[in-house]
């Protein structure tokens, strides 16, 4: 049994491994979905293959401004949410704790 600010401690890092992880699957969704739809003509397997491996170098932020791209102006929400979602994600993975460092020696600031 941990005392309260370990599992306090705990809660945060779990709830960090969880905002990370859902982010990088938004990621790798949005890289399975330009990797298939950009192009409509039909592939081989071989093809398949070779557009997910490809599309699955860009970053987050170079698969929303693809996804923009092809998007156009048709979904302003949702390229707004994805362009605020990387912003969200790049701080999350490397301003948060770092941001936080002071705060999170704390009960107030961890809660």
């Amino acid at each position: 049994m941990l005392d309260p600010e370990s599992e306090q401690i705990r809660e945060v890092y779990a709830l960090f491994g969880l905002a990370l992880y859902l982010a990088q699957c938004l990621e790798r969704e949005l890289a399975m979905l330009l990797a298939v739809f950009v192009e409509a003509e039909l592939m081989t397997v071989w093809d398949y293959d070779a557009r997910f491996a490809e599309s699955f170098q860009f970053t987050f932020g170079s698969l929303v401004t693809k996804f923009t791209e092809v998007a156009g102006s048709e979904h302003p929400r949702l390229t707004g949410q994805l362009a605020k979602a990387v912003d969200d994600r790049n701080d999350l993975a490397h301003h948060y704790f770092w941001d936080r460092a002071v705060r999170f020696s704390s009960t107030e600031g961890r809660t």
